[in-house]
């Protein structure tokens, strides 16, 4: 099955979801490499700590005594490789459970680090401290209070003639579209991704965008991106009639994979790539790496400032 996986054409997607329709496709019972890894990194804890980080774990991967969605056995390697240091300098200072864990002991592992490697050791330590009183293994979260300080870079805008130059070159519906949405309305790539075809409203010219774990953001189309939204359905519809995705941007794949999976975040940022430009996957706009390029002919396209929400 992981070979077939892989192959480029649709017969292996398709042959995939009948066995799982008709109850023939079997779980893979092979242990994941990352997650054998976050094993042994919890057999190596210290013997207070040990049945504590296992249970993070089983927390982590959908495992424990309730239900929850299961991360990526990376993830959750990085997340054991990260806090390790942290729980054996507890213990070699006398902590000998992680019920004795204070918010002073957290702020102090976390006053050494600073920029990315604060977050993401603060992002490991509450994972914990929050999958443990879940568990009813500790009394009080002491990671829930505390927060960091971080500065967070601004992009770089797109001029506007660099704008109209990359339209021109940039080929297929989809991808313009994408590229818009990213240069103009600031949708991050993992917006992008979360995009239905309910949420956008082609009579009002909005489009709802939904961001997990916080409220719902309301995009106001300009005139030209609404144009490019309806070509890319019309597109849509035409190639893929049949196709149930409810998602707004779908591939060859996705369109006729039967378990509706969202675009991959490469079919976004490949085509923008080519043209010396990044999306940041939670960042908000396009930024250029060729600042210098000479631009095209520019096409009937409205500023940025036309499309920007009402007051």
């Amino acid at each position: 099955m992981r070979l077939l996986a892989r192959r480029d054409n649709l017969s292996g997607a398709r042959l995939i979801n009948y066995l799982r329709l008709v109850g023939q496709l079997a779980p893979d019972q092979r242990a994941d490499a990352a997650m054998a890894r976050a094993r042994r990194i919890a057999d190596a804890a210290p013997s207070p700590f040990r049945a504590s980080v296992h249970r993070w774990i089983d927390v982590l991967s959908g495992r424990a005594s309730r239900p929850s969605w299961p991360l990526a056995p990376a993830t959750i390697y990085a997340y054991l490789r990260i806090t390790s240091p942290c729980l054996r300098s507890w213990h070699d200072i006398g902590v000998d459970t992680l019920r004795a864990v204070t918010r002073d002991h957290i702020e102090q592992a976390l006053d050494p680090m600073q920029g990315e490697a604060a977050k993401t050791l603060a992002t490991a330590l509450r994972s914990l401290f929050r999958a443990l009183k879940r568990e009813k293994l500790i009394f009080r979260d002491p990671a829930r209070r505390v927060s960091l300080t971080t500065a967070r870079p601004l992009p770089v805008a797109l001029p506007d003639d660099r704008l109209h130059g990359v339209l021109e070159r940039i080929t297929g519906v989809r991808n313009r579209l994408s590229f818009v949405l990213a240069a103009v309305h600031a949708l991050s790539v993992e917006d992008q991704r979360s995009l239905l075809i309910e949420d956008l409203n082609r009579s009002s010219g909005r489009l709802r965008v939904r961001r997990r774990g916080k409220t719902d953001h309301t995009v106001y189309l300009d005139e030209f991106t609404s144009r490019l939204a309806r070509a890319w359905l019309v597109e849509r519809y035409r190639r893929w009639p049949t196709s149930t995705n409810p998602y707004l941007l779908v591939t060859a794949r996705t369109a006729v994979d039967d378990a509706h999976p969202r675009v991959c975040p490469n079919a976004i940022t490949k085509t923008l790539r080519r043209q010396g430009l990044q999306v940041t996957v939670c960042g908000s706009t396009a930024s250029s790496t060729k600042p210098n390029t000479p631009a095209m002919p520019s096409t009937s396209y409205g500023s940025s400032a036309s499309h920007r929400s009402p007051p």
